[in-house]
């Protein structure tokens, strides 16, 4: 604490959000349409400015986890820190890497770099040192976010036409109850697009972790939100597209 006294000057604070008004849905004419921003928003840093027919959103109480973009139905908000699109050459590059080597029935995992990371490390350890328990499957590909809040609808398709079989979004104590039932409302949809395009299975699955030991299939100490997925088709050829195009070319 001491030390904390000197910590005298200025602090950059990274921006993490996008915002562009002319596709908002929020209101029209003073006539609230969309407050799913307002909403979710755990760190009421977003407000409504309706005789502005906008939002507004504070950068300096914004945490950066991103469920205010991933709800967004029009892309209006974007998660600009990482942005979509370089989120999306990432998993490109992981899934087209794991095809040459070899890889079959690639699952996305994706989790928190903080209480995510440490479960899926817990998890490990634990199959090291105990015979009943399973570590994550080899065909699983763990991926850390800042928030899993932040990836959404338009990543988790991208996944999948390039190549990814499942995306699963390991859930702890760390995220908001709004922020799971947020994921598990965006699954649903993306769940319900896949199967009018003929995918079969179910492609997106929402673990919660319920102790330190959790990650993968639903192994021990995780619980799936959607039980009953059957197995899930992929796209026959991955798509040579970089991943994370705009929310509304999904509409």
């Amino acid at each position: 604490m001491l030390k904390l006294r000197d910590l005298v000057g200025e602090f950059e604070k990274p921006k993490f959000f996008a915002y562009k008004q002319n596709i908002c849905a929020h209101s029209r004419n003073e006539i609230v349409g969309c407050n799913a921003c307002v909403e979710i928003c755990s760190a009421e840093a977003i407000s409504s400015e309706k005789d502005r027919n906008q939002i507004k959103v504070n950068p300096n109480l914004c945490i950066g986890c991103g469920a205010c973009t991933t709800v967004c139905p029009t892309g209006a908000l974007t998660y600009a820190y990482p942005r979509a699109s370089e989120q999306g050459v990432r998993l490109k590059t992981l899934l087209s890497t794991y095809a040459k080597a070899g890889g079959a029935h690639p699952v996305l995992l994706f989790h928190s770099q903080g209480s995510g990371q440490q479960a899926v490390e817990a998890l490990g350890r634990a199959a090291q040192l105990q015979k009943t328990v399973k570590g994550v499957p080899a065909n699983v590909i763990p991926l850390a976010l800042w928030h899993t809040a932040s990836v959404g609808l338009d990543l988790w398709l991208s996944a999948v036409a390039l190549g990814a079989e499942q995306v699963t979004v390991l859930v702890t104590d760390e995220e908001a109850p709004a922020y799971r039932e947020g994921l598990a409302e965006q699954m649903r949809v993306g769940q319900a697009i896949l199967n009018g395009l003929g995918y079969a299975g179910v492609h997106f699955h929402l673990l919660q972790a319920q102790t330190a030991g959790g990650a993968g299939h639903c192994p021990p100490g995780c619980q799936p939100a959607n039980p009953g997925a059957g197995p899930a088709h992929g796209a026959r050829q991955p798509g040579p597209f970089r991943g994370g195009a705009r929310k509304a070319q999904y509409a």
